[in-house]
C-alpha cells in the first residue's frame, strides 16, 4: 500500500518547506504522491513547493491552483488527483511525527477495514518547545462506523488518522493507537 499525502496550501510560505520536509523523513518508498493544492495564496508558498519538488524527484510532488475556493474544496480537489490506495489529510503547517506513515501502513496491512488514528500535539512556531499536552487517540466503541465517528466523534486533528481510499471506502471499524 502506498500513501497519498494531501496538502491543502494558504498562504503557508513560512511552513509548507517543514511539512514537506517531514512527509520526505517516512520514505519515498511509502508514498506514492504528495498532491498540494494552492487555495489562492498571496505569498511565495507555491514557489517553496515546487523548488521542494524539483530538489527532490524522488518523491511525486503535484501542485494545483484551487479551481474554487477554500480549504474544504481544496480537500477535496486533492482527493480527486490522489492516485495512492490510502490517503493521509495534512495541512500546510502540520509536520508528521517519526515512522508515523509505516506504523499506520502496518496497522492498516493487520486490519483492512479500518480507520486507524494516532495522538497529536499542538505547537505555536516550535515542536519541541510547545507546552500544549499530547491528544490521545480517540477512545471510541468500536460499534461506531467510521463515519458515524467523522459526524459525531470527539476532535481529532485532520493529520491523526490514516485511511484507505475514497475509492475503498467500506470501513466497519476505528482501530486506536
Amino acid at each position: 500500500m502506498k500513501v497519498s499525502i494531501l496538502i491543502p496550501l494558504f498562504n503557508a510560505e513560512a511552513h509548507i518547506e517543514s511539512t514537506l520536509k517531514s512527509c520526505l523523513k517516512q520514505g519515498v518508498d511509502l508514498i506514492s504522491d504528495i498532491v498540494v493544492v494552492d487555495d489562492h495564496s498571496t505569498d511565495d508558498g507555491v514557489k517553496v513547493v515546487h523548488e521542494f519538488a524539483e530538489n527532490h524527484p524522488g518523491l511525486n510532488i503535484k501542485c494545483f491552483p484551487n479551481p474554487n475556493k477554500g480549504a474544504c474544496a481544496a480537500r477535496n480537489f486533492a482527493l480527486e488527483k490522489a492516485q495512492g490506495e490510502v490517503v493521509q489529510w495534512l495541512d500546510a503547517d502540520d509536520l508528521l511525527g517519526n515512522n508515523k506513515l509505516l506504523n499506520q501502513l502496518e496497522l492498516l496491512r493487520i486490519h483492512p477495514n479500518h480507520l486507524i488514528c494516532c495522538r497529536w500535539q499542538r505547537f505555536i512556531d516550535r515542536p519541541r518547545s510547545s507546552n500544549y499536552p499530547e491528544e490521545p487517540a480517540v477512545n471510541l466503541a468500536t460499534e461506531l462506523s467510521p463515519l458515524q465517528w467523522l459526524k459525531e466523534g470527539p476532535m481529532m486533528a485532520v493529520h491523526g488518522w490514516l485511511a484507505v481510499s475514497y475509492t475503498h471506502l467500506t470501513l466497519p471499524t476505528i482501530l486506536l493507537v
